[in-house]
């Protein structure tokens, strides 16, 4: 038992780790817009990988990196704040795509209309994952963890500064042979 303990303790350091560095190569990493584009114009909707992308389903850290982009993106042009869940929808399993369906259910958000007046598009960029060697997995369960950047671009005011963003999330092969994320664990 003290030697799972151990095992336990010693993956969640190196996870820890792993998703540090993550954030510190990212974050030397930014994209900016192309030069005489407002930044409002150069994300003017907030791209997500789609399911008929090549990769999206066919690899784990693929299916998790579209998450986590599916997740965290939004644009003002989006009909309600909650429109991420239809984004992420094909990504995720039945009872997670559940569970974000209840979280659709709450309010917008005191930030929401200001997002909208100011035109602000928000998406995760530099998105990268691994599969940890020491995390648990099976032929067709694996855990992935996945980071990036949140950048939120507005045509009006000053943007936010950039937002770190990880997850280690299930990553599970459904029966069509597709990867999907079947839960968030942090």
């Amino acid at each position: 038992m003290m030697n799972r303990t151990l095992a336990i303790t010693a993956s969640a350091v190196v996870a820890a780790g792993v998703i540090g560095l993550a954030y510190l190569l990212g974050t030397h990493s930014n994209p900016t817009p192309a030069a005489g584009v407002p930044p409002a114009a150069a994300a003017s909707a907030a791209p997500t990988a789609r399911p008929t992308d090549p990769d999206t389903g066919r690899d784990p850290v693929a299916a998790a990196a579209a998450w986590l982009r599916a997740y965290r993106g939004i644009g003002w042009t989006d009909p309600a704040p909650g429109s991420w869940v239809d984004r992420v929808r094909p990504h995720v399993g039945a009872d997670l795509a559940a569970e974000y369906q209840r979280d659709r259910e709450g309010s917008a958000g005191a930030g929401w209309t200001t997002f909208v007046a100011d035109k602000c598009t928000s998406t995760a960029r530099d998105v990268g994952g691994v599969i940890p060697p020491e995390a648990p997995h099976a032929p067709d369960s694996v855990y992935v963890q996945v980071s990036g950047t949140v950048v939120t671009e507005c045509a009006a005011g000053t943007p936010p500064p950039h937002e770190p963003v990880a997850a280690t999330v299930e990553v599970r092969r459904g029966t069509d042979g597709r990867w999907v994320v079947q839960r968030r664990l942090f």
